[in-house]
């Protein structure tokens, strides 16, 4: 699952800069922002794996505060200001190396380390907010034992109405001088994304159950999520052409219908994956069995070193698209996409492989330089 949501992360990045890279008005251009949607559920999927795993390995374990928020904010801390510097330096090189100064590049790093706007870090900024609060869904879940459907049921109005009446039609409408940077910058901000950690450890929680349900009804889910895939054609362009709504808002991710349709492809990922581990250890099975669990170890150093890539397909696309029709590097999408997935694969591999750059894609491997001393 860890594999499927990143790719589809990926897959989200990479076509966005293939649609800017287009000609506005031209038949790839308005494919392509017709066709977006289908991928706005990678966000919503990797952060219910995040709650998923969390409550997997605690919720049956006592928590010392001090030792968890260490362990995972320092895990997850240096890569998000590591990365952030390269990616800036990569950009300011690339794109502004006139105007590039050390001194330039470091206030515009540290902006970007403390409100995380750029090069995909939000995750990050989100997820290390996620752990403080960790603690405190773990004793709810733990007081309101035997009415978690309700608290699943209450967690899912909440992300409904906020998305349905506030980020969508009421937010885009206000002022929003002087407000707080999260309440400002939502997107930054973990509360509008509770739901998928509450739904991460529920499943857990009650995961024989939630498993013998999917298998019963796995065909209407696998229904459901293509028709909802297909509905998001039509969504676009109600609020492209019906509401008016410019680019950013008539994309939104943050809004009800993409709030069910991520629904439905967790439970449809969780589906694949239940039939994936029944066959996983056959001997034909074996060699992409490791791959998958390689990439599942490093999908979180993927995302991590996705902006390097993803820069340099920017720059190749900005170079080429005064001479290539847009039909044509449609065409290429795929290449693009196969060439962001293999740098960022490599790169965290490479750390991963060599002692101590694991600690930059949150895979610590210090202790394997030792033990080889030794």
């Amino acid at each position: 699952m860890r594999c499927f949501f990143m790719l589809a992360v990926l897959a989200t990045h990479v076509t966005s800069h293939y649609t800017d890279a287009f000609v506005n008005g031209s038949h790839s251009h308005e494919l392509m922002l017709a066709s977006h949607m289908m991928l706005h559920f990678a966000r919503y999927g990797f952060m219910f794996i995040t709650g998923l795993v969390l409550f997997l390995v605690y919720y049956n374990r006592k928590i010392h505060l001090k030792k968890f928020w260490i362990k995972h904010i320092g895990n997850i801390g240096i890569p998000y200001v590591f990365w952030m510097g390269v990616s800036l330096f990569i950009t300011m090189w690339l794109f502004h190396r006139a105007d590039f100064t050390w001194n330039n590049w470091f206030t515009t790093w540290l902006n970007d380390v403390l409100y995380a706007k750029r090069f995909y870090l939000y995750y990050l900024y989100v997820t290390m907010q996620f752990y403080l609060v960790f603690p405190l869904l773990v004793w709810l879940f733990k007081k309101t034992e035997g009415h978690h459907n309700t608290v699943l049921a209450i967690s899912a109005a909440i992300q409904m109405i906020m998305l349905l009446f506030y980020v969508k039609y009421i937010f885009p409408n206000q002022s929003h001088a002087g407000w707080p940077f999260l309440l400002k910058y939502y997107g930054n901000n973990v509360f509008f994304y509770e739901d998928y950690f509450v739904l991460g450890g529920y499943v857990w929680i009650h995961y024989d159950t939630v498993k013998k349900c999917i298998r019963k009804y796995r065909y209407w889910i696998y229904s459901a999520t293509v028709l909802l895939s297909l509905g998001t054609i039509p969504l676009y362009l109600f609020n492209a052409k019906i509401m008016n709504f410019h680019r950013h808002l008539s994309q939104l991710a943050h809004q009800p219908y993409i709030m069910v349709y991520s629904t439905a492809v967790i439970l449809s990922a969780i589906s694949v994956s239940l039939k994936y581990a029944e066959v996983r250890t056959q001997p034909k099975w074996q060699r992409f069995s490791k791959l998958v669990g390689m990439t599942s170890l490093l999908s979180f150093g993927i995302y991590l070193t996705q902006t390097a890539p993803i820069i340099l397909l920017d720059h190749f696309l900005t170079t080429v698209n005064i001479y290539v029709p847009s039909w044509q590097l449609l065409i290429m999408l795929p290449f693009g996409l196969l060439f962001v997935i293999a740098v960022a694969w490599l790169i965290s591999y490479f750390c991963f492989k060599v002692p101590p750059l694991g600690i930059l894609i949150g895979r610590p491997n210090w202790k394997k330089k030792k033990a080889k001393a030794a």
